[in-house]
């Protein structure tokens, strides 16, 4: 069994020759499946590898132009053939061809599921919330000058993170742990607790806060910025998270409000992770200036208020997409996703991006945490509906397409904070 590159040509002709009989199975069956179209390499002998097959479709071609080929496909009796040099070919008794109208590399679905990769094996728990990617997922706009096939080069497929990721199921705490750097003024900005309880259910990966925060001495190299702010320098804070990370969790990130910088070429940064040690640093002191310059002109506690809530929904995405890539996921770059590419811009752009995975990207967090994808769905709903009503109702129309039930009774401690009464919600 092989595949035929898509190139040009149609194929149609090669399914059911005129004379062909139909007859029992005997000896050696070669079953050749043709995608689409087929261009001259695959009109000259199919596959390198399958060479039998490919003189005889060849031969097939010369001596009978009239042989034409069903949609659905058919099959070659090749009892009696012979190659060009008239000797016969006893181990080939019958040739099945197939045929398909669109192309492989044409059908960004079909990239999709290539990605998606095999589910054969897998529980029907997870065939049930993955098995049907155009129900479950948006395409993303295609880039001006680009294929589909490029945006699946570009992407990370299953099999290739099964690969890249630096741990194995099982083997870690499970944990992320997130530790605050600086005073508490320097973290006021932001709403920890809350960002804390939806990282852990997107994530699926039990958070834990460590319950002070690290102090910060000279070692951190404090300087001025060149517009006159004070900053840390990131690679001494994040040397220092090294020095006290635990191997065993998946992940140590740090989270300050005060600027970082970079050891050198930038005057700032808003991140930076060693992907070795899978410990990341991350500051939120460069989003919403425009809203932060506001806010210092016409204080008010309402707008106050509406910074510290907008800046920690965009954080919330921030921890959520660096903490999988320190888990070892890449970019993907075919449905609409949280880990497409960064758009660009000011930091605070990744709000932009949805607060949801793909079919593709939730595979890989299920092999990373081994969750139940189901069970996932059904407690999605209650926690985002407050702060994300957008992929409030992208997680119900999950919940309609894996088939489950259009109601969710939960009541989770964590989501309380973010105005969750966690009783009911019912489409």
């Amino acid at each position: 069994s092989f595949h035929a590159p898509a190139q040009n040509a149609p194929l149609r002709r090669l399914c059911a020759a005129p004379s062909a009989r139909a007859r029992g199975t005997r000896g050696r069956e070669t079953r050749v499946r043709v995608h689409g179209r087929v261009g001259a390499a695959g009109r000259a002998g199919v596959m390198s590898h399958a060479s039998r097959a490919g003189e005889t479709l060849q031969r097939l071609q010369k001596q009978d132009p009239e042989c034409s080929a069903a949609a659905g496909g058919g099959v070659l009796d090749l009892a009696d053939a012979a190659s060009d040099d008239g000797a016969p070919i006893p181990a080939l008794d019958r040739l099945h061809i197939w045929s398909s109208d669109a192309t492989d590399l044409e059908d960004p679905w079909n990239l999709v599921r290539l990605a998606l990769g095999s589910l054969a094996g897998e529980s029907w728990r997870i065939k049930k919330a993955l098995a049907s990617p155009e129900e479950m997922g948006r395409l993303r706009p295609l880039p001006e000058g680009t294929t589909w096939w490029e945006q699946y080069q570009r992407t990370q497929n299953y099999d290739a993170f099964r690969s890249a990721i630096p741990f194995r199921p099982n083997t870690t705490s499970g944990c992320l742990v997130f530790v605050l750097l600086g005073d508490e003024d320097a973290t006021l900005g932001l709403l920890a607790d809350e960002v804390i309880a939806l990282v852990e259910a997107f994530l699926c990966f039990r958070v834990v806060r460590r319950p002070e925060p690290m102090a910060v001495g000279a070692w951190a190299q404090e300087r001025q910025s060149a517009d006159g702010r004070p900053q840390l320098g990131a690679h001494f804070l994040l040397s220092h998270l090294e020095g006290s990370a635990d191997n065993r969790s998946v992940c140590t990130i740090g989270i300050t409000g005060t600027d970082i910088y970079p050891p050198r070429k930038f005057d700032y940064v808003t991140g930076m992770t060693d992907a070795a040690h899978r410990v990341g640093l991350f500051s939120f002191a460069r989003y919403y200036e425009k809203r932060r310059k506001t806010l210092k002109d016409g204080f008010t506690k309402q707008a106050d208020a509406e910074l510290k809530r907008v800046l920690s929904m965009c954080f919330v995405k921030v921890l959520c997409r660096e903490s999988l890539k320190l888990a070892g996921m890449r970019e993907c770059h075919l449905l609409c996703c949280l880990m497409n590419p960064f758009p660009g811009g000011a930091p605070e752009a990744v709000a932009d991006l949805p607060l949801e995975l793909c079919c593709v990207c939730l595979r890989k967090l299920q092999f990373a945490t081994q969750v139940d994808l189901l069970d996932r769905f059904a407690r999605l709903p209650s926690l985002l509906t407050a702060w994300y009503p957008e992929e409030t109702a992208q997680a119900w129309e999950r919940i309609r397409s894996a088939g489950l039930p259009t109601y969710t009774v939960t009541a989770v401690q964590h989501a309380r904070p973010l105005g969750s009464s966690g009783t009911c919600g019912l489409h």
